[in-house]
This record gives structure tokens, C-alpha cells and sequence, in this order.
């Protein structure tokens, strides 16, 4: 199955998704709070973006604040600039494991002893996850070889 760039999946972007799919499939099985902390970097990514743009944050210290994505948790303010608040990721985070489940990219495994639950990547999923990692030939290369 392959994902069109402007699809929207459980209210995600396809990349969030992509994304998401190809770190899941890397583990015994995942927990709401992957998915969790994968909507909280795709925000951190825009409020540093926005930032940036506003003016109130120096754009070389870009790469810099990405990489601390979890002060958003901790603290108000990164390199000078004041955070916006962060939002409540639970409810968003469930409605793509449904989505994901609609679309049988996932599968719930089993229940755990606290209440959650394990949830695999299946095949499909799997398909949707991996990045490509040659790019395809266009026909104009393929005549001209």
C-alpha cells in the first residue's frame, strides 16, 4: 500500500504516519506513548518552525532545538524564545491507532496487566513504513540506458 502525500490518516499527515509505521516496526510491539511522542515531535518541529519565522528564535540554532524536543515538557522557554503551550496529545494519539486499526496497517496483540495495550505493525503496515531507499529510474533514464 502506498500513502499519497496529501492523504490524511486518523487526522495525520502520510510523512507523521510513514514515519510512525517504519519506528513501530522496529520493536516487539508499541504503547500509546510512541505514538504520543510522535505527535509531539511533529509539533516541536512546527513551534520551532514558527519560531524561527516570527523572529524570535536565530535560525542557526535551528538544528540545535530540534534535537531537544523533550524540553517542551520541561520547560517555558528554549534558546531565548518562549514556548507555546503544549498540547494534549492522548486524544489525537488515539484517534490514529484507530485509524490505524481501520486500516489494518496495525493490530492490537494484547492487554497488559496495567491496562495497556500492545499494539504490532502488520504486513501492510510494514509495506507503508520503509522509506525508500534508491530512487526508482524515470522512463527518460530507462530509454537512455
Amino acid at each position: 500500500m502506498k500513502l499519497e502525500r496529501n492523504v490524511m490518516i486518523g487526522g495525520q499527515t502520510a510523512k507523521l504516519v510513514r514515519d510512525f509505521l517504519g519506528d513501530a516496526s522496529n520493536s516487539d510491539g508499541f504503547y500509546i506513548g510512541l505514538v504520543n511522542d510522535h505527535l509531539l515531535k511533529a509539533w516541536w518541529r512546527t513551534a520551532i518552525e514558527e519560531l524561527i519565522e516570527a523572529g524570535k528564535m536565530d535560525r542557526r540554532k535551528r538544528g540545535l532545538c530540534l534535537r531537544k524536543w523533550t524540553w517542551a515538557l520541561r520547560n517555558d522557554e528554549i534558546c531565548g524564545a518562549r514556548l507555546p503551550k503544549v498540547p494534549e496529545f492522548m486524544a489525537p494519539a488515539r484517534k490514529l491507532i484507530e485509524a490505524l486499526l481501520a486500516h489494518e496497517l496495525i493490530h492490537e496483540d494484547s492487554q497488559e496487566g496495567d491496562g495497556r495495550t500492545l499494539n504490532r505493525v502488520t504486513d501492510k503496515g510494514n509495506a507503508v513504513g520503509m522509506k525508500i531507499l534508491v530512487r526508482r529510474m524515470g522512463r527518460a533514464k530507462k530509454a537512455a540506458s
